[in-house]
């Protein structure tokens, strides 16, 4: 693992040194076409050490200096020969004459349909105008993302990114400390779309989301409010509550008198996050790392998927020894540098944000609704019954695809091969109409797409490429729904057999024995049959 200082201050010569202990390891090649107006090939050292890190391997090819748009329009140019899973946007506006965002829509209509890769675009400085047009397409366009290189640019200082010797000597725009600075924004783009992202943010209390000890300060005494460094404490919190609304939950880790810090959560006039923004709350006198384990079965997630903040360095140390797995990180002991930690978390941003994500707070609050009435049921029948659960097994469209893209990357528990697949391979069950997404309603609301089928059709077999449930609807018998429509849609094609496949791992034992439990025969070991009358 490289030095976590690189993702967010590493100064270019660190990557040069680090790329070379980066060659092994890497798991999942991707291939990268670069479009560019400019000389940008320094970048690449950066991205390489913080993608490699992170167990993928980029494969460059870079376009031919200012001929962007001629490689997007020749359907035999290298871009095309070269057959990317992303397509990197690097372009300068003042290299973009007579060229509108319309024009730009047009690529990305050309590429998409001949090539199906993702493709990634810088936003311009201080062009708001053109910008939200390019936002604009990332709605209508689901592989196209743009990343906010105008805000970037904003934070760091447009003297401190660019160089005007290196641009007018070598048509080299930014200084080493600018292409370290972008490298690392890029790479975080590219880490979003290619790997899962984290799932939920489990914070301490004192000294994290407020200052001072709660038990020795007293309701009035922590720091908490309009001055600092109780307003360092309430941007934290500002932040944190931003990532809300991307899909990533909140949960509470703390050795605290749980009536007197709950107390303060709900009347403190400085909270900017409140009790129903977190979807899970430990706290107690426990160890903090057994904690972790019983938020991550209350919330039905990985160890993986959570990150911890905590001011300790000893419950630090403590629960990254026992979970290893987890990523841990320790809240600056200088109360004014506490917005930067968020900056150096990997993971936590997402370029791919889905209907679900943004209500995922909200689901998880109608599944705790859900879980209390389980237990209150006479039997699990009478409980399910009490749902009146609506179950829709619709064909993947254009709006579902990015949805169920995402199920395959981030389901493991209910998942029975666990294949990881992009937009571009599902498209290729699409166009064989042999893709299908589950939705879920019931009385508490609309759980939104929860499952996905991928079928492959065998001579006279129906073949269960990928079949999957999130964890919020384990344990409510919508997988039988799911079988019978496979079955149901085999006799439909004058299909006489429909082949299940089972690939174990650690983390999909809930599914081991589904399809025994279901009277398919078992072929081979991973594979079973049924035949359809």
């Amino acid at each position: 693992m490289i030095n976590p200082r690189l993702y967010t201050e590493g100064v270019y010569s660190d990557y040069i040194h680090a790329v070379n202990d980066l060659q092994k390891g890497s798991i999942k090649d991707i291939r990268i076409f670069v479009c560019r107006s400019y000389m940008g090939e320094m970048i690449q050292p950066i991205i390489d050490v913080l993608l490699k890190n992170k167990g993928l391997n980029p494969i460059w090819k870079w376009g031919n200096y200012n001929q962007f748009q001629q490689e997007v329009l020749n359907p035999n140019s290298q871009l095309y020969e070269f057959k990317p899973d992303l397509i990197l946007f690097l372009l300068r506006l003042e290299d973009m004459k007579d060229i509108a965002a319309s024009d730009i829509a047009k690529w990305v209509v050309t590429l998409k349909n001949k090539l199906g890769a993702l493709i990634l675009m810088q936003n311009f400085i201080l062009k708001p105008t053109f910008n939200s047009a390019l936002t604009d397409l990332t709605w209508r366009h689901s592989l196209f993302f743009v990343r906010d290189y105008n805000q970037c640019v904003l934070r760091h200082g447009f003297q401190t990114i660019s160089s005007d010797k290196l641009f007018y000597s070598s048509k080299i725009p930014y200084s080493n400390e600018g292409f370290s600075i972008l490298g690392r924004d890029l790479s975080k783009a590219v880490m979003s779309l290619f790997l899962p992202v984290k799932k939920c943010v489990v914070l301490d209390l004192d000294n994290t989301l407020w200052g001072g000890i709660l038990g020795e300060d007293g309701f009035d005494g922590i720091a908490l409010g309009q001055s600092y460094p109780g307003n360092a404490y309430m941007a934290f919190q500002e932040r944190l509550k931003q990532l809300l609304s991307r899909g990533i939950l909140l949960a509470l880790n703390s050795k605290n008198n749980k009536a007197e810090a709950l107390d303060t959560i709900r009347r403190h006039p400085g909270m900017v996050l409140k009790e129903a923004d977190f979807s899970a709350i430990r706290i107690n006198w426990k160890d903090k790392a057994l904690n972790m384990v019983s938020l991550s079965e209350e919330l039905n997630i990985g160890l993986d998927s959570m990150i911890f903040f905590d001011d300790n360095p000893v419950e630090c140390e403590r629960v990254s020894m026992a979970h290893p797995q987890l990523d841990v990180y320790q809240v600056p002991k200088k109360t004014y540098q506490i917005l930067s930690i968020l900056d150096k978390v990997i993971q936590i941003e997402t370029l791919r944000l889905t209907d679900e994500d943004k209500l995922r707070s909200e689901l998880y609050k109608q599944q705790k609704k859900s879980d209390q009435e389980k237990y209150t049921a006479a039997s699990l029948e009478d409980f399910l019954s009490s749902l009146k659960m609506k179950i829709s097994i619709d064909a993947v469209d254009s709006f579902s695809l990015s949805r169920v893209a995402q199920l395959t990357q981030k389901t493991n528990q209910f998942n029975l091969t666990t294949k990881r697949y992009t937009e571009k391979n599902i498209q290729h069950f699409c166009d064989l109409r042999l893709a299908f997404s589950v939705s879920c309603t019931d009385k508490f609301g609309d759980n939104g797409i929860i499952g996905a089928i991928l079928l492959k059709k065998d001579k006279n077999v129906l073949v269960i490429d990928t079949f999957l449930l999130s964890c919020r609807v384990i344990l409510r018998n919508i997988e039988f729904s799911m079988i019978d429509y496979c079955l149901n849609l085999a006799k439909s094609l004058n299909l006489s057999i429909v082949r299940g496949l089972y690939f174990s791992t650690e983390k999909n034992k809930p599914c081991h024995s589904f399809y025994d439990k279901l009277g398919f025969i078992k072929i081979k070991e991973g594979v079973f049959e049924q035949t359809v009358l």
